[in-house]
C-alpha cells in the first residue's frame, strides 16, 4: 500500500471514531426494494382448453402454475435457423385434446420462450426438469425435441443458433447431441429409444449434467449462470407432434430457481456480466454483448474511471474486465484501485424512490483484509469513483472483513463501523433503497437506516469501485440490479401491427428493438408473441369517448370500471408481456379536458397496478402553438409528437413539456418520422437524418426514456416492404436502435 493512503486511511478511522454519529439501528419506515428475488417453478400444462386463438399457450397461468414464481408466460418464437417469424398461434398449444397436461409442438418446426430466466443459486447452479416425447407414437425417427439456453431474450430458439447457449437435442430413436452456439455438437450420446424421455439439466459454471431416463452425462463446457429457457422441436412432417410433460398430475416443466426480479419489473436494468469474451485489448468485456448479458429490457454502457481520490485518468483497460477466465460471470477489479460508471444515470419512480442491489466480493483471497469495494451515487458524470469525494452524495464502503462505512460528501457517517459477517463464499449482497431524505442500506439481511440533510439526487450516476492495495488481489461485483435508469432506454415502433392488414411487423425489426405500441386489442393473440416487458396495451377507448361534435370526454365511472375489467380479462395471463400501458394518444388535440384526463389515468392506473403509463400528450405542427392545459400526474412517460420540426423547435417543445411536467420522475417519449411521407419534399436520405436530429435532442436530457418510430408501415395487402424502398432510413433505425438497446 502507497504510504500517502495508509496515512489518508488511518486518519479517516480516526476522524470516523472521533467526529461522527453512533452506529445506525435497523429502520422502520422505509422498506427495502429487494432487487434480488427468485422463485422456484413449475407448470402442470393443466386445466385449461386449447381454442383459437391462445390454444391454451398463456391461458390460467395462476391456476396451473405452481411453486413460488407463478404467472409466467411464454412468447412463441419462430424456433428455426434462418427467421425471426414465428408460425401461427395453432402451432403450439397447451392441454390439446388428446394430451391432456402437456404443451404440444406441433404442425412443423417452431419453440416457446420461457418469460423469466433461470438462475443459478448459491450454490452455483439451477435443474431444468421436463418429460419429452420428441415424435408421439414414434422411436424411431430422427426427429427431435429441443430445450434450450439463451442468455439472449431475443433468440429463435434453434439449438445451433449463435445466440444458443446450450441447446440439447432429443431425438426420437434416443440419440442425444449438446451445441454451444454452432453447428457442431460439443457432445453426443444415446440411451435406449423409448416412447417417452425423462429430462433433467442441472447447470453448473464448467459442467451441465444431463440426465435421460436415468442415465447421467456430465458435458463440459462455458454454461450461462442465467439464461431463458426455450422448448423448440424439429419435425420433417406438418403431421407429427412433439410433447413436453408426463401428462401426469402436476407434472409439466420444472425450473428450480427463476430471476422474479428481472421478471416483475417493467423498467429494471441488470447485468449478470456473464458469457462475454474478455479478450479485446481495448475493452476487456466491459461494453461487450450487452443485449445478451443483460437479461431485461433495459440497457447500459459502462465508462472506465479512475478510482481513485488523486486523479481523473482512468487506469489501463485491463483494471476492470467483465467474465475474465478465472472470474466468470463477474465484473472483476484487478491489480490496483480502479472504478466504473454506468453511462446512464438511476432515476427515481414517481414516488420519488430508487433501488440498487448488487453482489460484491472486495477480495478474492480471504475475509480479513480491510481493502474494499464501493457503491456510490453522484450527480456529477464526471466524479474519479472514489468513495471519499466530495461530489459523492453517499457512497456505501465494504470491506473483505465486513467492515461497512457510508459516505456523505467525503464526510463518515457512523463513528464506529458496523461489520456484517461475509457469506460463505466471502460475498456480501447490498442493496441501496432511497427515497427523499431517507435511505436503507441493506447488507447480507441486516439494515441500517440514514436520514440524510438533504433530498437524494432524482438522477444520480451509479459508480462501483475497488480499493486493491496487492496486485495479487481481486475485487468482484455480480448480479447488478437497479431499479429504473435515465437516458433513451426504449426504441420502437408506433402501430407496429399493420393497422389495416393487422400483420405484426415487430419480428423484422426484433434485432433493433425493445418495446412497441400496438393499437389493436389484446383479444387478437398478438400478446403471446411478445417477449417479455416489451409492448403495450392501449386503454384509449375504454376510458374515453367523442360525443357528437368529436369532442372527447371521460366515460361515466362505471363504464370506465366495466371496460378496463373486460381489457385486463383480454391481458389475462400476458401481463408479463405488457411493458407500458399505453392511456390514449393526443388527447390535447382531441379536446379532452386535463381533469377528465387525469381522472383517466387514475383508473387506468388502479386497473394495471406496477405497470408504467405512457401518453402521447399533444401534436403540433409548424401552424399550431403549444398546448393551453398542463400535463396530468401519476404517467411515467409523457410524449409530444412534431413531424418535421427543427431540431431547435423540437429542443423548444420539449423544455415547455418537461418544464411543465409535474414531476421531475416523469420521462419523455419522442417520434421520429419513420418514411418520407409525412414531410413535405422529403427523401430516404433526409428521413434518414431525422435520427440523428432526435438522437441530438434526446441528449439534452437524460428524462427522454423513450423513441417511438411513426409510419414505417402504412396499412394494406401488398404495401411496398420499406427495408426494400427506403434503405437509408432502414439503416439509420437499425443503426439507432442497436445503440439504444446494446446489440
Amino acid at each position: 500500500m502507497h504510504r500517502l493512503t495508509r496515512i489518508v486511511g488511518l486518519i479517516s478511522v480516526l476522524i470516523a471514531g472521533l467526529l461522527v454519529g453512533p452506529t445506525p439501528a435497523a429502520y422502520a419506515s422505509l422498506a427495502p426494494v429487494d432487487l434480488a428475488r427468485w422463485g422456484a417453478f413449475t407448470d402442470t400444462f393443466a386445466a385449461v382448453t386449447a381454442t383459437a386463438p391462445l390454444y391454451g399457450l398463456n391461458v390460467g397461468l395462476d391456476t396451473r402454475q405452481t411453486g413460488t414464481a407463478k404467472n409466467i408466460s411464454y412468447t412463441r418464437v419462430s424456433g428455426l435457423w434462418n427467421t425471426a417469424n414465428p408460425p401461427t398461434s395453432d402451432y403450439a398449444q397447451v392441454n390439446a385434446p388428446g394430451h391432456a397436461n402437456r404443451l404440444s409442438l406441433t404442425h412443423g418446426t417452431n419453440a416457446v420462450m420461457l418469460g423469466a430466466p433461470a438462475v443459478a443459486d448459491d450454490t452455483g447452479q439451477y435443474t431444468i426438469t421436463t418429460t419429452i416425447d420428441p415424435v408421439r407414437g414414434d422411436t424411431a425417427s430422427a426427429d427431435w425435441a429441443s430445450l434450450i439456453l439463451s442468455r439472449s431474450r431475443n433468440a429463435w430458439g434453434y439449438p445451433t443458433n449463435a445466440d444458443a447457449d446450450f441447446g440439447l437435442t432429443v431425438a426420437s430413436n434416443g440419440a442425444l447431441a449438446v451445441y454451444h452456439g454452432s453447428g457442431t455438437p460439443v457432445w453426443t450420446g444415446s440411451v435406449a429409444a423409448t416412447t417417452e424421455y425423462a429430462v433433467s439439466v442441472t447447470v453448473s459454471p464448467t459442467t451441465a449434467t444431463v440426465v435421460v431416463n436415468g442415465q447421467s452425462f456430465p458435458v463440459g463446457g462455458s454454461w450461462p449462470g442465467e439464461a431463458y429457457v426455450y422448448l423448440g422441436t424439429y419435425l420433417s412432417s406438418g403431421s407429427e407432434l412433439t410433447t413436453f410433460g408426463s401428462g401426469l398430475t402436476g407434472q409439466g416443466l420444472s425450473v428450480s430457481r427463476v430471476d422474479l426480479s428481472v421478471h416483475d419489473n417493467p423498467e429494471i436494468f441488470a447485468d449478470d456480466f456473464d458469457g462475454v469474451a474478455d479478450t479485446d485489448a481495448n475493452s476487456y468485456g466491459l461494453n461487450v454483448d450487452l443485449r445478451t448479458r443483460q437479461p431485461a429490457v433495459v440497457a447500459s454502457r459502462y465508462q472506465r474511471v479512475s478510482g481513485n481520490w488523486y486523479s481523473p485518468t482512468p487506469p489501463q483497460p485491463w483494471y476492470s474486465q467483465v467474465n475474465h477466465p478465472v472470474h466468470p460471470g463477474a465484473l472483476s477489479f484487478h491489480l490496483g484501485p480502479s472504478g466504473v460508471r454506468v453511462a446512464k444515470p438511476v432515476a427515481a419512480d414517481l414516488d420519488g424512490k430508487y433501488a440498487i442491489s448488487v453482489k460484491t466480493d472486495p477480495q478474492d483471497s480471504g475475509t480479513t483484509s480491510t481493502d474494499w469495494t464501493s457503491i456510490m451515487l453522484s450527480s456529477s458524470a464526471t466524479s474519479n469513483g472514489y468513495v471519499t469525494g466530495s461530489e459523492i452524495d453517499f457512497g456505501l464502503l465494504v470491506r473483505s472483513n465486513g467492515g461497512i462505512q457510508l459516505y456523505r460528501h467525503g464526510t463518515a457517517q457512523w463513528g464506529t463501523e458496523p461489520v456484517v459477517a461475509p457469506a460463505a463464499d466471502g460475498s456480501f449482497r447490498v442493496g441501496l433503497t432511497a427515497q427523499g431524505r431517507d435511505l436503507v442500506i441493506t447488507v447480507n439481511g441486516t439494515s441500517f437506516a440514514v436520514t440524510l440533510t438533504a433530498d437524494i439526487p432524482v438522477n444520480p450516476y451509479l459508480y462501483l469501485g475497488a480499493y486493491i492495495s496487492s496486485s495479487s488481489t481481486v475485487s468482484t461485483f455480480d448480479s447488478l440490479r437497479v431499479s429504473r435508469l435515465g437516458g433513451v432506454n426504449y426504441y420502437g415502433y408506433f402501430d407496429v401491427l399493420d393497422p389495416t392488414d393487422h400483420v405484426d411487423h415487430s419480428p423484422a425489426v426484433s434485432a433493433y428493438s425493445n418495446q412497441h405500441v400496438y393499437l389493436d386489442g389484446p383479444g387478437t393473440g398478438f400478446l403471446d408473441y411478445c417477449r417479455p416487458q416489451s409492448c403495450s396495451v392501449m386503454t384509449q377507448w375504454q376510458v374515453f369517448a367523442p360525443d357528437n361534435a368529436g369532442v372527447w370526454h371521460l366515460r361515466t365511472p362505471s363504464d370506465v370500471t366495466n371496460q378496463l375489467g373486460l381489457l385486463s380479462g383480454d391481458v389475462g395471463s400476458n401481463l408479463d408481456k405488457v411493458g407500458t400501458v399505453y392511456v390514449i394518444d393526443e388527447p390535447y388535440n382531441k379536446g379532452l379536458a386535463r381533469t377528465d384526463l387525469q381522472q383517466g389515468v387514475t383508473a387506468v392506473r388502479a386497473a394495471f397496478p406496477g405497470k408504467p403509463l405512457s401518453l402521447t400528450l399533444f401534436g403540433r405542427d409548424a401552424s399550431t402553438g403549444l398546448p393551453s392545459q398542463l400535463p396530468v400526474s401519476g404517467v411515467e412517460r409523457v410524449g409530444f409528437d412534431f413531424y418535421c420540426a427543427t431540431q431547435t423547435d423540437l429542443t423548444a417543445t420539449l423544455n415547455w413539456l418537461k418544464t411543465n411536467l409535474p414531476s421531475a420522475s416523469q420521462q419523455v417519449i419522442l417520434f421520429p418520422e419513420a418514411s418520407p411521407l409525412w414531410c413535405p419534399g422529403a427523401t430516404d436520405a433526409s428521413t434518414a437524418a431525422r435520427q440523428q436530429v432526435y438522437l441530438n435532442v434526446a441528449a439534452t436530457d437524460v428524462r427522454v426514456s423513450t423513441l417511438w418510430n411513426f409510419g414505417w408501415w402504412l396499412g394494406g395487402a401488398g404495401e411496398t416492404d420499406p427495408f426494400v424502398h427506403l434503405p437509408q432510413s432502414a439503416a439509420a433505425q437499425t443503426a439507432t436502435g442497436k445503440s439504444v438497446i446494446g446489440a
